[in-house]
């Protein structure tokens, strides 16, 4: 069997001498291992934007080396530690660190200890479980023990007895053996009794839908794009090209209100199922829809705390407009076929308005692998980007989830630029 793939990361050495620095002089760090590494480039910018909407500032040890991240933030301790990150996506284990180094060969830090009995004293706990994680390797259960034993003999803590059904706190081992250099962190953190967010996205598997069609977007995806945005409970989200309401759907999930419109009626009133189908079969309060066109918007503006989209961008999908001069009275009938360009504008310019300050503007948008600036994005007064993080979707194009953020009113959007990568994405992909 071959050896594991190794990925360079001698940033690693550099996260572990500041780490042990910080530990030095009692600064509590934090670690998430974070899932779904096809997903990497979301991993910030959504632990970024719930951070911020929980009112944490958060200092990352940059740059980040997938998939462990580490941070330091005053206004956290255990408690909203576990809320932060249930509220991840790709979250998979987290804690404080008690100790860092490149192997478990290698000396615990010398308050690793003091730590560990600290933290047990001050929450009275009485019952522990351990937790592992071995990146890039498979190690045997005694082998685990037997890692746990040796730093509790070197670090002098007594843990309090072994209870795997319900423990009160959790030790962690954390083994990252596919870096270049290797890491390996021993972190505790308390037992939540809070359903992370992660085992949430399940219950919205597409498969399990009644309720479908050919760009639903998949619930994982929709969630990072939620949290983008930075939603909470009781907000107003609009989908401008809802389609079968599959991002509204995760809003709702999240305790959203939920609005939506599209051109497409045939997806709007469904076949044998419709889009109320869908939420009623999870018990969700259904989206208020309109068939409208995005040009045409039926909200009132300044209402609408987030506008989250996966517009039709020509990929799979056409992009339609009705036309401003039909004299068609059926709406829909006089339509056209629209640019990629023309579109994001009026996206743009329908977001500006209908948004709250303060409220954001979260889409997709496709552009070719290796070409891409900041430059290609519009430009609006009153807006500004937050981040654009790729998905990379072939070897010739991927898309960006782009979020601006409105600061204040503004009247003009435009492009800096004559041409953009993506209106031109269907000659980039071979589809023309």
């Amino acid at each position: 069997m071959p050896p594991p793939r190794r990925y360079s990361h001698p940033e690693i050495s550099d996260h572990i001498v500041k780490i042990n620095q910080a530990l030095d002089e009692n600064i509590p760090v934090y670690f998430i291992t974070f899932g779904g590494l096809e997903l990497e480039h979301f991993h910030i910018p959504e632990l970024l934007a719930v951070s911020n909407l929980q009112q944490h500032k958060i200092n990352l040890f940059e740059p980040y080396s997938a998939p462990i991240c580490y941070f330091t933030c005053s206004s956290l301790n255990q408690t909203t530690l576990t809320i932060l990150c249930n509220a991840l996506s790709q979250c998979q284990y987290f804690g404080q660190i008690a100790s860092i180094s490149h192997s478990i060969e290698e000396q615990p830090h010398k308050f690793t200890g003091q730590l560990i009995n600290n933290f047990y004293s001050a929450h009275n706990l009485s019952t522990f479980s351990m937790q592992a994680n071995i990146i890039g390797d498979v190690f045997q259960h005694q082998t685990k023990l037997d890692h746990l034993s040796r730093i509790q003999s070197l670090s002098l803590f007594s843990p309090p007895k072994a209870n795997l059904n319900n423990p009160e706190t959790h030790l962690q081992l954390m083994y990252d053996l596919q870096s270049e250099p290797t890491r390996f962190i021993f972190g505790f953190n308390l037992n939540s009794t809070q359903t992370p967010i992660r085992k949430k996205l399940q219950q919205l598997d597409l498969p399990k839908r009644c309720y479908l069609g050919t760009t639903s977007m998949d619930n994982e995806l929709a969630t990072i794009m939620l949290n983008l945005a930075q939603i909470k409970p009781g907000d107003f989200v609009m989908d401008p090209f809802c389609g079968t309401c599959s991002i509204l759907m995760s809003a709702s999930q999240m305790g959203c209100y939920c609005v939506g419109s599209d051109l497409d009626i045939k997806v709007l009133r469904g076949k044998e199922t419709t889009y109320v189908d869908g939420f009623t079969q999870y018990g969700m309060n259904y989206a208020d829809l309109s068939w409208s066109d995005i040009h045409k918007p039926w909200t009132k503006d300044g209402t609408i705390d987030a506008v989250v989209c996966d517009p039709p961008y020509n990929i799979r999908a056409g992009a339609k407009i009705t036309e401003k001069d039909s004299k068609e009275n059926n709406f829909g009938v006089g339509c056209k076929q629209q640019g990629a360009k023309g579109l994001y504008l009026q996206l743009i310019q329908m977001a500006s308005k209908a948004l709250k300050i303060g409220g954001r503007l979260v889409f997709w948008l496709p552009v070719p692998y290796t070409e891409f600036d900041e430059t290609d994005i519009m430009w609006c007064d009153g807006m500004r980007v937050e981040c654009y993080p790729m998905q990379v979707l072939s070897s010739k194009y991927g898309r960006r989830l782009v979020c601006y953020v409105k600061e204040a009113e503004g009247e003009n959007c435009g492009y800096h630029k004559e041409h953009v990568v993506f209106d031109n994405i269907r000659e980039v992909v071979g589809m023309q």
